[in-house]
C-alpha cells in the first residue's frame, strides 16, 4: 500500500512539472483545467491510500498538564511567565491568567514587575499529564502551587478551597461561613487547603485567628451550585487584609 502512495505522488510531481502555468501572481500558481483535472484525481487517490495507512500509525499522543497564575498579593502589576514565556501581563491583585497547556513534566512558574525583566518569584513545577495547577503570587515575593481538582461536586453542592497568601497573618488561621461554624481550622500560612463541600447559600466568609471566635475579616461571597473555587486572603497589616474568592470551575 506505500508504494502505492508513492507512485501517485510521483505522477502528480511529473505532471506538475510538464504541464507550464497559464498564469502566475505573487506566491500563487494557477494550473490550466487538465492539469487541475488530474491533480484532483491523484489527490483523491493519495486520500484513500493514506487512510488505509493510518490504521497502522502508533505515534503516541501526548496528554498535556495545565497551569494558570494569580496574583494574589495586596497591591502591584506582575507579568506571569511559564517557561520564560510570557503567559500574562499586567495582572492587578485577584487577576488569573490561564489555564495554559504545557509538558507533563518539571515546568518553571515566574512572576516579574510588569513590563520589566526584574523578577520577583520563581518556582518550579512538576506536573502530571492531565492535571490543572495554580501558581499563586502572594504578599512577600512568595510562590505557592497547587493541583487543582475541576471534577464537579456533589448535586446541589459547591467545592472550595483556601490559602493564606498575607504576610500579616503568619500563625495558623481558621475558616468558615461569617456567623456560622467553621469550615476548616489551623491552616499556616502559604498552605492550601483540601477541597470542601459547601452549602452555596453562604454569603459571607470569615476568616479568624485559630482557635478564635472573633473575625479578622469578612468578605461578601457569591457561589452557585456545581461550581469549585478557591479563596484566597491577601494583606501586609491588619488594615489591608481581605479575601477573594475566584471560581476555577
Amino acid at each position: 500500500m506505500h508504494s502505492l502512495v508513492v507512485i501517485a505522488k510521483s505522477i502528480i510531481f511529473t505532471n506538475l512539472l510538464i504541464t507550464k502555468p497559464t498564469k502566475m501572481k505573487k506566491y500563487f500558481s494557477f494550473m490550466n483545467l487538465k492539469t487541475l483535472g488530474l491533480f484532483v484525481g491523484y489527490c483523491f487517490l493519495i486520500i484513500c491510500f493514506s487512510a488505509c495507512t493510518k490504521t497502522n500509525d502508533s505515534s503516541p499522543q501526548i496528554t498535556y498538564s495545565n497551569i494558570a497564575g494569580i496574583n494574589a498579593t495586596e497591591s502591584g502589576l506582575f507579568d506571569f511567565y511559564i517557561n520564560n514565556s510570557r503567559a500574562g501581563n499586567g495582572l492587578n491583585p485577584g487577576d488569573v491568567v490561564g489555564y495554559f497547556s504545557v509538558l507533563p513534566t518539571t515546568n518553571t512558574v515566574t512572576f516579574n514587575v510588569a513590563s520589566t525583566s526584574s523578577y520577583v518569584a520563581t518556582s518550579n513545577l512538576d506536573c502530571t499529564a492531565g492535571s490543572f495547577y495554580s501558581a499563586f503570587l502572594g504578599d512577600g515575593g512568595s510562590i505557592v502551587t497547587a493541583e487543582d481538582d475541576r471534577t464537579a461536586p456533589q448535586t446541589g453542592k459547591a467545592r472550595i478551597r483556601f490559602v493564606n497568601m498575607s504576610t500579616y497573618l503568619t500563625g495558623p488561621i481558621d475558616f468558615g461561613a461569617t456567623g456560622g461554624s467553621k469550615i476548616i481550622t489551623g491552616i499556616p500560612p502559604k498552605s492550601p487547603t483540601i477541597y470542601f463541600e459547601v452549602d452555596p447559600a453562604m454569603t459571607s466568609i470569615s476568616g479568624y485567628n485559630a482557635g478564635t471566635s472573633t473575625p479578622l475579616f469578612s468578605i461578601p461571597v457569591s457561589m452557585q451550585a456545581g461550581n469549585v473555587y478557591v479563596f484566597y486572603v491577601a494583606g501586609t497589616t491588619n488594615g489591608t487584609l481581605t479575601g477573594k474568592l475566584l471560581k476555577q470551575l
